[in-house]
């Protein structure tokens, strides 16, 4: 109901233009006939229309084109995370082990501050397929750099160096998927 509301109150305004025109008309070009006069009337009003339906065509296409922008720069934005794994296969010291996981350059509050966190750091595996690990760490990062930099942070070398001679293990960089 409101928008047939509103088409009558374009309508009404289309006449009041038309009305205008033809008054203005009159008095600009006297020697104008109603034939042309009426030529001209209709050109506008055939432009009147036309605007009409153009704008809000040229408006949904601008809309459609921002809105292509935008998703684009959006999925630009969602950067895979990084993880850093360490598999500790065996423990070849475990009383010098303790020192990797006592020192506080292991705890969550110096990773937070390396820009990771922890997503798991378990000692208790349960195997599936081959040999379980015996103990498994698995460390998230916005990105590859962060994760290099933690690495190469002195007091996490210094750790590293402890779980090497400590342990069987490895360590790696991966990359996640963007979620």
């Amino acid at each position: 109901m409101g928008s047939t509301s509103a088409v009558g109150k374009q309508k009404s305004a289309l006449k009041t233009e038309i009305a205008f025109l033809r008054m203005s008309l009159a008095f600009a070009i006297p020697h104008v006939g109603p034939p042309a006069e009426r030529a001209l009337i209709l050109q506008i009003e055939s432009e009147i229309t036309m605007n009409r339906f153009l704008v809000p065509g040229l408006t949904m296409l601008v809309g459609v084109a921002v809105g292509a922008f935008a998703v684009q720069g959006l999925h630009a934005q969602a950067k895979p995370p990084t993880y850093v794994v360490i598999d500790i296969a065996k423990m070849t010291d475990p009383e010098g082990f303790k020192a990797v996981t006592s020192s506080p350059a292991a705890g969550p509050a110096r990773l937070k501050e390396l820009g990771g966190r922890y997503i798991i750091r378990s000692t208790p595996t349960t195997a599936l397929d081959g040999a379980s690990p015996a103990r498994f760490v698995v460390i998230a990062f916005d990105s590859k750099e962060k994760a290099q930099g933690w690495a190469d942070a002195s007091d996490i070398k210094a750790i590293n160096a402890i779980r090497a001679k400590t342990t069987s293990s490895s360590a790696f960089i991966v990359d996640g998927f963007a979620e």
